[in-house]
């Protein structure tokens, strides 16, 4: 089961503020953080390292593929991911939904964001 011992978040965020924020809000609910600007840089991490909680902007800029397609793509591909979060600036409504992923707005409280994540912390079957 994952827990706070073996957790690894990865954030996939362009604008270095949101990373730099979500990283100080949940260090201490993660024995690792690791971030990412760009899709290839986290497609790297994961390739390199046992992520298991993935949070992915729903927006990564012009000539970037959707939060939404990155994260159907590497849930799959990645089975140590435990639990993706979309986090996104647009409003939830107009965010294309996935059944079993979940859309966070960037203007919520930060606890919902962790709320979501942590729901697999102590739930999770063994991976290891």
């Amino acid at each position: 089961m994952a827990n706070v011992n073996n957790s690894v978040l990865l954030i996939l965020d362009d604008e270095p503020m949101i990373v730099r924020l979500i990283t100080r809000w949940f260090k201490k609910d993660f024995s690792e953080i690791l971030y990412a600007t760009t899709p290839h840089e986290a497609e790297e991490l994961l390739d390199n390292r046992r992520v298991t909680h993935f949070v992915c902007d729903a927006n990564l800029g012009p000539d970037q593929p959707q939060g939404i397609e990155l994260i159907n793509r590497w849930f799959p591909k990645y089975p140590n991911i435990e639990k993706a979060v979309l986090f996104t600036g647009m409003a939830i409504e107009s965010v294309p939904t996935e059944e079993g992923i979940d859309i966070i707005s960037k203007g919520d409280d930060p606890t919902v964001l962790l709320a979501h994540l942590k729901q697999s912390l102590g739930n999770a079957s063994a991976q290891a």
